[in-house]
């Protein structure tokens, strides 16, 4: 490593300066480049409407979401190395025995959760799976883990 003041041409050109004019290596970005927010173009809000209408039922015919046989995977799926340590992590959870080794598996779980649910919640958006939405909105990884009764009032509850 030389102890001057000038950078390296490679570097240079992979940085996108010229290293022929002295110039380039000094020039400051502009405020505006770096602090702006981009516009982006806003999501179209109806103001239409002069009034709700009043609601009349507050639940529907249950769906059949929690029947599906692949649930589980597919909260855990497209979430990366993430998914893996939380299924990793229940797995040893559910499979633990002794109430220590269960005490120490969720106290490892749970930040492991959370993490997953910051990483789906990163990425929300109206297309979002509804497994993903359930575990964000009422903590379900798995429908093994909740009531009959509890699957059955969720299923109800209007999206």
């Amino acid at each position: 490593m030389s102890d001057s003041k000038e950078l390296d041409s490679d570097i240079a050109e992979l940085m996108g300066l010229s290293p022929d004019s002295p110039d380039s290596f000094e020039a400051k970005p502009d405020f505006s480049d770096l602090f702006e927010d981009k516009n982006e173009k806003a999501e179209e809000v109806g103001l239409n409407k002069q009034h709700f209408e009043p609601i009349t039922h507050f639940f529907e015919k249950p769906k059949s979401f929690f029947a599906d046989k692949n649930f589980y995977k597919k909260v855990l799926s497209g979430e990366g190395e993430i998914s893996k340590k939380v299924h990793a992590l229940f797995t040893q959870f559910l499979g633990a025995k002794d109430s220590q080794d269960k005490s120490m598996y969720r106290n490892r779980l749970i930040p492991a959760y959370w993490d997953l649910c910051a990483n789906i919640a990163s990425r929300i958006s109206r297309n979002l799976p509804i497994e993903k939405i359930l575990l964000l909105r009422f903590g379900i990884l798995s429908p093994s883990l909740i009531s009959s009764e509890q699957r059955d009032l969720i299923s109800r509850i209007i999206f």
